[in-house]
């Protein structure tokens, strides 16, 4: 439901070299349940949200975008999207995120940013992202 949160430090993996962001079951328990595909792996887009406050400087030039990402329910992993969101952030080794869930809304296919009908008919959820600026050991996380 909206409000609800979870937390990750970031490590190299996730923003140095692979850009893999694997949300862990905190992350995946957050999300909405809806959205399924045979096979039962469940994927949906996630809209990012820089949070302007906390992102302070590294959110300029940013402000009021969006950045999709496709979730994969059996990975855990958001694919695509989260490195341009990432580099776009100039996050690093040690920065914590708090996600916090929004309240859904319906995104237009035209206004999808290339994702088709099809991806988006299996759900699609919005994430504001608070940025702690390398304070991995004052933030709890998963």
């Amino acid at each position: 439901a909206a409000g609800e949160t979870f937390t990750k430090v970031l490590t190299p993996s996730m923003v140095e070299y692979s850009y893999k962001f694997g949300i862990g079951a905190a992350g995946a328990a957050v999300l909405p349940a809806y959205g399924s595909s045979p096979g039962g792996n469940r994927k949906m887009i996630c809209w990012l949200v820089a949070d302007e406050d906390s992102f302070g400087e590294a959110a300029i030039g940013s402000e009021g975008m969006e950045w999709p990402c496709v979730y994969h329910d059996h990975s855990q992993n958001f694919d695509g999207g989260w490195m341009g969101f990432a580099k776009a952030h100039a996050l690093r080794t040690g920065d914590v995120c708090v996600f916090e869930r929004l309240p859904d809304k319906f995104i237009p296919a035209q206004d999808s940013g290339g994702f088709t009908h099809s991806d988006l008919a299996r759900g699609w959820v919005t994430l504001r992202v608070i940025l702690h600026r390398g304070t991995s050991g004052d933030v709890s996380s998963e």
